[in-house]
C-alpha cells in the first residue's frame, strides 16, 4: 500500500470531487435540490446520484475579536505599532495594551481603547459522501453556475416532455478541456498519485 501524506491526499480528493461532480452533472438521472438559506447558510444545493451525494455550501462565519479603538491611533508612538508587524491580531492587541497603559486618561473622551469588533468570513465548501472541502470562490462560483445550468436544462426537458417535443442534450463545460490539462500538468509533477482518466 502506498504511503500518501495529508496534504497530497487532500489536492488529490478536491480535484477528484470537483471532476466527479462535473460528470455526475453531465447524467440525465442526476437529482438537485436547492436548500431554503437560513441563519448563517447563505447557499446550499445537494446532487445525488446513486451513491454520490455532494452538497455545494456558501455560509457565513461571524466571529467577534478584540481590536483597538481607532480613535486612540494617533496618540501611539509608531515604534509600538511597529514592534505589533511579526504579531498575530491577538497578540498584536496584547502587546498595544500593555505598551499604552498611560492612555488611560482617555477613557472618559474615548471610551474604552480595545473594543469588540465582529469580523464576518465567507467560506464555501463541497462535501461528497461526508467529506468536506474548502473551495476557492472561483470554484465554487463555477460548480454553483453548473449546477444551476443542469437545473435549468432538467426544467426545459420537463417543459419539452409536456408539449410533446423530442429534443436531446449534450452538456459540455467550458472547462472541460481545460481539466484535462490540469489532470495531466499534476500528473506530470505529482508522479503516480494523480492518475489522470486520459493520458496524450
Amino acid at each position: 500500500m502506498n504511503k500518501m501524506d495529508l496534504k497530497k491526499l487532500d489536492a488529490e480528493l478536491n480535484v477528484k470531487i470537483i471532476e466527479s461532480l462535473k460528470e455526475v452533472l453531465k447524467d440525465k438521472d442526476v437529482k438537485i435540490i436547492f436548500d431554503i438559506p437560513i441563519n448563517e447558510l447563505l447557499e446550499s444545493s445537494l446532487i445525488m446520484h446513486g451513491e454520490s451525494n455532494f452538497r455545494l455550501t456558501k455560509s457565513q462565519s461571524v466571529n467577534e475579536i478584540n481590536d483597538l479603538n481607532p480613535k486612540y491611533m494617533k496618540f501611539i508612538r509608531k515604534k509600538i505599532l511597529n514592534n505589533t508587524r511579526e504579531l498575530n491580531q491577538p497578540q498584536a492587541i496584547k502587546h498595544v495594551n500593555k505598551k499604552t497603559k498611560y492612555l488611560f486618561f482617555l477613557r472618559p473622551f474615548f471610551g474604552k481603547k480595545i473594543i469588540k469588533t465582529e469580523i464576518t468570513t465567507i467560506v464555501y465548501r463541497i462535501n461528497y459522501n461526508n467529506v468536506i472541502i474548502d473551495l476557492p470562490k472561483s470554484d465554487y462560483d463555477r460548480m454553483n453556475y453548473y449546477t444551476k445550468y443542469v437545473y435549468k436544462l432538467q426544467q426545459l426537458h420537463r417543459l419539452n416532455d409536456i408539449l410533446g417535443i423530442n429534443q436531446t442534450f449534450n452538456v459540455v463545460f467550458d472547462d472541460d478541456t481545460a481539466a484535462k490539462n490540469m489532470y495531466n500538468s499534476m500528473y506530470d509533477e505529482l508522479g503516480d498519485i494523480l492518475k489522470p482518466p486520459y493520458k496524450k
